[in-house]
């Protein structure tokens, strides 16, 4: 996720939202994230996926009533016809408001969230994920003879996530997740 061109996108995309159509409030989540998956049933291995995953959600205040959308893209022109869409709905629903929501003011966030992990699961090759997932495979079945069957599933996630927000926070963090379920 590239950094000030993609913060230069994110902040024109809530311009629209608030000088287009008059948005009280705006923000953009995004993320871009690497994932590996494994699965694997006595000793076979049945799923192995790599991939990246990137998108954005957009929320919007118009006139009380909330909007949203999310796009895969993080293409200036997609995301600024989602927030548009966003702020489509959120102008159709005022009419159906009870009350109309008001935000509290909160205060403006920069910050960016770096993460040093010894081992980046990211840079670490997939037979390697495997070995470690069959060595788990191998540790159940060798503890006891009347284990019967067994399942390793293997997941890594790593990558980073932005937040605006029209009241100028911006965040920026690394995220990095894993999991191994027996």
């Amino acid at each position: 996720m590239e950094g000030t061109c993609l913060r230069d996108v994110f902040d024109k995309v809530i311009e629209v939202a608030s000088q287009r159509f008059d948005a009280e409030y705006a923000e953009v989540r995004a993320q871009e994230l690497r994932r590996t998956s494994l699965t694997l049933k006595e000793g076979r291995v049945e799923a192995a996926k790599q991939g990246i995953e990137k998108g954005a959600a957009l929320r919007v205040l118009v006139k009380g009533a909330w909007g949203f959308a999310s796009v895969g893209s993080f293409d200036a022109g997609v995301l600024t016809e989602a927030i548009s869409d966003a702020c489509k709905m959120a102008s159709g629903a005022v009419s159906k408001l009870k009350k109309p929501i008001k935000l509290t003011r909160t205060k403006v966030v920069e910050d960016t969230v770096v993460l040093q992990p010894k081992k980046d699961p990211s840079k670490i090759p997939v037979e390697d994920k495997i070995s470690l997932a069959m060595g788990v495979n191998d540790a159940a079945f060798g503890s006891d003879r009347r284990v019967k069957g067994c399942t390793v599933n293997y997941l890594d996630v790593t990558g980073k996530t932005r937040f605006i927000n029209t009241d100028g926070t911006s965040i920026v963090q690394d995220k990095l997740y894993l999991w191994l379920g027996v």
